[in-house]
């Protein structure tokens, strides 16, 4: 069996470049969000980072491709089963107002970090097309499963008939201002979670 120079005690060169990639793209979100994606540059990053502008192209050739990865992330977390499995809302034996609930809290989590922030606060028209529609196209499960859910609710009787479509874009659009409404800062994601389950369903609810 091959021994790992160093042993244990120093990063490999795939474990370094894995650390230094998630300090980009944590700096870049959190830069992103505090000062807008229109106003943050590689070479801002590079700064943040005390390190040469060229240093970031080496993981990243434009912010366009940090923004996909941001996605990426954002997506696992809302999409996996088992991050964060207490507001999972396809869990089995739940209404469907229930799901709703879940899923709110889930997409209120998210969006109060520096990734689901930086996201969606994130103009489209600064993104490049294919950017654009990646996010349009990588984006479609969480629709999917936010109209279904609705669907399902109005179904099982938990939700009063409503139109799916406009409910659902009222929702992410609640979600998308959120970090507007708070002014760049951190919000209390449960306090939050709480306004906005009680709105919603207090609209919607049987």
């Amino acid at each position: 069996m091959a021994r790992k120079p160093w042993g244990e005690a120093v990063q490999n060169r795939e474990e370094q470049f894995g650390v230094k990639r998630a300090a980009v793209l944590n700096t870049a979100a959190r830069l992103i969000r505090r000062r807008g994606y229109e106003n943050v540059s590689l070479g801002d990053i590079a700064d943040e980072l005390h390190i040469a502008k060229p240093t970031v192209y080496y993981y990243f050739k434009n912010k366009d491709e940090i923004v996909l990865e941001l996605m990426a992330i954002a997506l696992e977390s809302f999409l996996n089963p088992h991050a964060h499995p207490g507001d999972y809302p396809l869990a089995p034996s739940l209404t469907g107002a229930q799901r709703l609930e879940r899923f709110i809290r889930r997409g209120v989590r998210i969006v109060a970090d520096d990734v689901g922030s930086s996201l969606v606060t994130t103009p489209s028209q600064f993104l490049e097309n294919d950017t654009r529609l990646k996010f349009d196209v990588e984006g479609q499960p969480v629709r999917e499963m936010g109209e279904k859910i609705i669907q399902g609710g109005v179904r099982d009787g938990s939700l009063a008939p409503c139109d799916v479509q406009a409910t659902y874009l009222f929702l992410i659009g609640a979600l998308r201002y959120l970090p507007v409404w708070y002014g760049g800062q951190t919000p209390d994601a449960t306090v939050v979670a709480d306004a906005l389950v009680n709105l919603v369903l207090r609209g919607i609810a049987r």
